[in-house]
């Protein structure tokens, strides 16, 4: 004991000699070998995740052109709408309005004319007879507010 006191390299030797200290290395080695694997899968994965980057970059580019696009295009025709007098646009409506019912009358022409139809072929009749007669009160709707 008084020649570990004395020496320190002997004491040094003497505690990585005991069994806690080797499994304490053991674990430390394991962990930076694990830290190692890790490093080299994170920087395996460093070309795909700069791909990914520039890709979501150009994507917002692009996106951010598209929206300049669209709001070009909704201020063109914001000013179209402003120089439509109200006349054009009742005339529109009327004869968008005269369509819908023109496709009404001709799909309830069709259906009395064609073959019996199920209760699927029916409802879906049905869907678009009403959407189309809805389409016309919708457009004399407003064509009279104006």
């Amino acid at each position: 004991l008084q020649n570990l006191k004395e020496n320190g390299l002997i004491m040094d030797d003497w505690i990585l000699e005991l069994p806690q200290v080797q499994a304490l290395a053991w674990k430390l080695k394991e962990a930076r070998e694990e830290n190692s694997r890790l490093a080299v899968d994170i920087l395996s994965h460093e070309e795909e995740v700069n791909a990914a980057t520039s890709s979501c970059e150009h994507s917002r580019i692009m996106l951010k052109e598209r929206l300049r696009s669209v709001e070009a295009l909704s201020h063109q025709r914001n000013e179209i709408l402003k120089h439509r007098s109200n006349q054009q646009a009742s005339t529109i409506l009327a004869t968008r309005a005269q369509q819908a019912d023109a496709q009404a009358e001709e799909m309830l022409q069709d259906a009395l004319s064609g073959e019996a139809m199920n209760a699927s072929a029916l409802a879906d009749f049905r869907k678009r007879f009403v959407q189309q007669k809805m389409e016309k009160h919708w457009r004399l709707a407003i064509k009279a507010a104006s």
